[in-house]
């Protein structure tokens, strides 16, 4: 086995990305074991109805705005392969790849299609989900809780439905399974420089 050892890590724009020193302030976590289904649209601005609210990680009492903040979820879903996952922080999107409008949509508007994380593509979209694993790393911004979601994203110009823990056509039976959703933040002191997101 080989080690590298780094004080940061930067990309090529020169942003930190991982950094690989300071301490662990505090851990949060969630678990999420409903079956719900939530209603993507397509090629409209982004809103409320898009975000998977049970999967909301709260990062509680940040102490310094730069923080940085590491969340990861272990996302049970279905949903059809047209499909990408963006993550909001108390409410604004922080991801980067939301394009630079972020208003109405048109076909033009690269914000609907891009995602930190694409759907699977699946040949089985109604009796099987997938398993996703997302991570999003940045600097807090602000002190006390902060709020961390995800929304779905449909990369067409008709809407679809996001299935948690569950299929398309069964919240439970025989060959139709059911999955649990977690997520954890770890707090983590803050290093100089800029963090992606």
């Amino acid at each position: 086995m080989s080690f590298v050892y780094a004080d940061l890590i930067r990309n090529l724009s020169n942003n930190i990305t991982v950094p690989t020193f300071g301490s662990v302030i505090r851990t949060d976590y969630m678990r999420y074991d409903g079956r719900p289904g939530y209603y993507q649209r397509g090629w409209i601005a982004p809103s409320n109805s898009n975000i998977l609210f049970p999967l909301r990680l709260t990062a509680q009492n940040v102490p310094y705005p730069g923080t940085i903040l590491i969340a990861s979820w272990q996302l049970s879903i279905e949903c059809n392969h047209d499909t990408v996952f963006k993550v909001l922080v108390d409410g604004s999107w922080r991801d980067n790849s939301v394009g630079t409008s972020g208003q109405a949509a048109a076909p033009s508007d690269e914000w609907y299609w891009k995602g930190l994380l694409c759907a699977y593509y699946d040949a089985d979209n109604s009796t099987t989900p997938s398993n996703y694993q997302l991570l999003w790393i940045g600097r807090a911004g602000t002190t006390g809780n902060i709020n961390l979601d995800i929304a779905p994203q449909t990369s067409t110009e008709g809407g679809d439905t996001v299935f948690v823990n569950r299929t398309y056509n069964s919240a439970g039976s025989d060959d139709r399974e059911v999955g649990v959703c977690t997520g954890v933040v770890f707090q983590i002191s803050g290093v100089e420089g800029q963090l992606d997101g």
